[in-house]
C-alpha cells in the first residue's frame, strides 16, 4: 500500500486514456490551424495536410514517451522483488 502511496506515476490505464484524448485534440487543433493557414494563403489542401501531419507525428512522440515509460516501470519494479 505505501508503494503506491509513494510511486509518483499516475497509473497505466489513467496515462493510456490522456494519451488518446491528447492525440485527438492536437490532431483537432492541427486541422483547425491548417484549415486558418489554408483560409489565409489560399493553399486548400497543403495546410490540413501539414497540420494532421504534425499532430500525427506529435501523437506518435506521446506514444513513445508512454510505452519507454510503462517499459522501465516494469523493470523497476521486476528488479525490486
Amino acid at each position: 500500500m505505501n508503494e503506491q502511496k509513494n510511486n509518483k506515476r499516475p497509473p497505466s490505464w489513467i496515462s493510456t486514456s490522456s494519451l488518446g484524448l491528447e492525440l485527438a485534440i492536437v490532431l483537432g487543433v492541427g486541422v483547425w490551424a491548417g484549415n486558418k493557414a489554408d483560409q489565409k494563403y489560399g493553399c486548400e489542401p497543403l495546410g490540413v495536410l501539414l497540420g494532421v501531419f504534425f499532430g500525427f507525428i506529435y501523437g506518435s512522440y506521446s506514444f513513445w514517451k508512454l510505452l519507454k515509460m510503462n517499459t522501465t516501470k516494469k523493470k523497476k519494479d521486476k528488479k525490486r522483488q
